[in-house]
């Protein structure tokens, strides 16, 4: 049975159109939108690298044969302010009493986190999160940010709430 020329092209060019989804969408979590490649790391793009020294005729501002000029990951994420719990945990009266921009706290997954430090971060804007603090955010956590995202949150544990 032969199959006619324009069968073939469609199939032919359903096959390419298959590929090229599966291909962005499998680049798409690899790389989101707001994540960046540097270095061999995925920064945000929403967080300065600082600038690499450079040689320059001072031989102050040199940097050393063996010195490598990449930006440590400890200065491309704000440090979390840190928080004591005395209890072992904190109800969901406690997060909601830090909901000011000063002090922000968020319930995710049954656990509670301060964000406080890293609101000027966020790549989706401060308003994103001040809108949020205080409050219950799993669903709308879970259904937009990465694993990068779920893994830097646990910089920012607070407590399970009880």
């Amino acid at each position: 049975m032969r199959i006619k020329p324009l069968v073939t092209f469609s199939l032919i060019i359903f096959a390419i159109i298959f590929l090229a989804i599966i291909i962005g969408d499998y680049l798409a979590v690899k790389y989101p939108a707001n994540i960046q490649p540097v270095q061999g790391l995925l920064i945000p793009s929403s967080i300065a690298i600082a600038p690499t020294p450079t040689a320059t005729s001072s031989p102050k501002n040199r940097l050393p044969r063996n010195a490598s000029s990449a930006t440590p990951l400890a200065t491309l994420t704000p440090t979390p302010k840190p928080t004591t719990v005395s209890n072992g945990g904190v109800s969901m009266a406690d997060v909601a009493k830090h909901n000011s921009a000063n002090d922000c706290w968020l319930a995710i997954s049954g656990k509670a986190y301060n964000v406080t430090s890293y609101v000027g971060s966020h790549p989706g804007g401060q308003g994103t999160i001040l809108n949020s603090c205080g409050t219950e955010v799993s669903g709308i956590f879970a259904s937009i940010h990465s694993n990068f995202a779920w893994n830097l949150l646990g910089q920012y544990y607070v407590a399970p709430i009880n």
